[in-house]
């Protein structure tokens, strides 16, 4: 058993059903007192007895009820899973188990000593898309997610809803809502019982993840590559801390032998389980090395950044472009705010410059989920501010009336025609991406957004994927010269200004448009 006095001068509520002293990393996860906090990074780190930990600290109160989830039934019955080292800390303690449920029963009392409303700790599982709906019943004091970046937003967000406080069973409720009495002392221990959210991961799987926490690298991986440098992941959200997790984090493990484990994998995925990497996906179609960037300097753009190619200036451009991928709705119908098959797209329309050796540089975006019409208005706003030579619009499903409305706006307006599937018709993305010849700007707000989609896309139809729509669209459309070739001419900070006069200059004017959303703010 762990020892009780150690962590009670700590403030830390623990219970007897905990075997061992939590690490670090652990108690700093238990202590949180924010209602949502994950714990995660690199495999090994003791995240799922964490979790297991946070779980069992309330088992003593009469009537709390926590629920751990994973995403099927067979990934909690695991030899070493959730439900198997359940087994291993509590039987012999006096809770008891009922298989049928998939919960564990613990004996509580009230506060005259006599047998109380027992706690509880079920398991679930979500299973299939929206199979959430199977706990609609429930109403829980925590929420664990074991492996959450394998859940869909929607699962997540919904058991939201299963959370209540602990009422005292001498005042009960008035309306549903705990009748907390001052002078109680009953109810003073229940309404101090939290409601808390809490989950762990290794990096990689829905990006949503990386977003809500705001997981973000303490120095630029680019710059990171170049010099060697160690990057570390950490969330920068206020509200939902992140705790990274490492290997050298768990004593419990041989970490030797696990670290040689890890090294036995692809490069992709050890990078994600033994360096905690939250920048690579080992599915994704597009690659993060084949990332460029460059950024505005005066009068010219320096391309080839922090190593990610040969340094070099542009100082003209041959035409800008713009592709959009319009949506005309921004309401959700009854019952569409739990299921993402029918949650409105995003309007996203991306800026574009083609350069005379036949480079794309991405310029702008701006994404956002309004009516049709604030999509005209966009439209037109762009034309103004970028003076871009035409518009290429979807001339499909709700494309149609956007391209007709916006040609009677003066706009040029060139039709894009899609007949093959999302991963055709991103090829040619990819393959000028790979030979490095599509730029993004590293100062722009809205990179991060992108690069979340982009690089952790499999192709798969659950995922997001309106950015990289325009992305496969300007690809597609771009007469390219094979022959052309990059030329030598390394950044000159003197270079004079040559570039038109109709293009704008990249400002926080632009970047920081009203037609753009938050990074993070379908998320919050």
């Amino acid at each position: 058993m762990a020892d009780l006095d150690q962590f009670q001068s700590l403030g830390l509520k623990f219970t007897d059903y905990i075997p061992h002293l939590p690490t670090p990393k652990q108690l700093a996860f238990l202590m949180l007192p924010h209602r949502e906090a994950l714990f995660g990074g690199a495999a090994g780190g003791g995240k799922s007895d964490a979790l297991l930990m946070a779980a069992l600290q309330y088992v003593d109160s009469p009537g709390y009820a926590a629920i751990i989830f994973r995403k099927t039934l067979t990934d909690l019955k695991q030899p070493d899973a959730l439900i198997d080292r359940s087994h291993k800390w509590l039987q012999g303690t006096g809770a008891r188990w009922v298989g049928g449920e998939h919960t564990w029963y613990f004996p509580t009392v009230d506060h005259t000593g006599n047998l109380a409303e027992p706690a509880k700790l079920t398991f679930g599982y979500i299973g299939e898309s929206n199979a959430f709906t199977r706990y609609q019943g429930i109403m829980v004091q925590f929420v664990g997610w074991d492996e959450v970046n394998q859940h869909e937003y929607n699962d997540y967000r919904y058991l939201f809803s299963r959370t209540r406080k602990l009422a005292c069973p001498i005042h009960q409720t008035i309306n549903g809502v705990p009748n907390y009495q001052e002078d109680c002392p009953i109810c003073q221990r229940q309404k101090n019982i939290p409601i808390r959210i809490r989950a762990t991961t290794n990096p990689g799987g829905y990006p949503w993840v990386k977003q809500r926490f705001r997981i973000l690298p303490d120095i630029d991986p680019r710059e990171a590559t170049r010099t060697g440098a160690k990057v570390t992941y950490i969330g920068k959200h206020p509200k939902r801390p992140f705790i990274p997790s490492f290997l050298a984090d768990n004593p419990h493990l041989d970490q030797e032998s696990y670290a040689a484990a890890l090294d036995e994998l692809d490069p992709v995925t050890r990078a994600m389980l033994k360096e905690g990497r939250w920048d690579v996906s080992p599915d994704a179609r597009f690659k993060r090395a084949w990332a460029r960037y460059y950024s505005r300097r005066g009068d010219y753009f320096a391309l080839g950044l922090n190593g990610s190619g040969p340094m070099h200036h542009v100082d003209s451009l041959q035409r800008i472009f713009v592709t959009v991928d319009p949506a005309t709705s921004s309401k959700y119908g009854p019952g569409d705010i739990l299921n993402w098959k029918k949650q409105p797209s995003y309007t996203v329309i991306s800026i574009w410059g083609l350069t005379q050796n036949y480079h794309l540089l991405w310029l702008d975006l701006i994404r956002f989920r309004r009516e049709a019409p604030d999509v005209i208005l966009a439209l037109k706003n762009v034309n103004r501010r970028w003076k871009p030579d035409y518009f290429m619009i979807e001339a499909n499903g709700v494309g149609m009336p956007i391209m007709q409305a916006a040609a009677k706006e003066g706009l040029t307006v060139q039709p894009i025609i899609t007949r093959a599937d999302k991963v055709t018709n991103a090829t040619e993305a990819m393959i000028r991406m790979s030979q490095g010849r599509i730029w993004f700007p590293e100062e722009a707000s809205w990179l991060s957004t992108m690069e979340d989609e982009l690089f952790f896309w499999t192709g798969s139809p659950i995922e997001t994927d309106d950015i990289i729509d325009t992305l496969s669209n300007a690809a597609r459309n771009v007469s390219w010269d094979e022959g052309a070739v990059m030329p030598d001419n390394p950044e000159n900070p003197e270079a004079e200004a040559t570039i038109s006069q109709d293009l704008p200059m990249i400002v926080d004017s632009i970047y920081g448009s009203s037609y753009n959303d938050s990074p993070f703010g379908s998320y919050e």
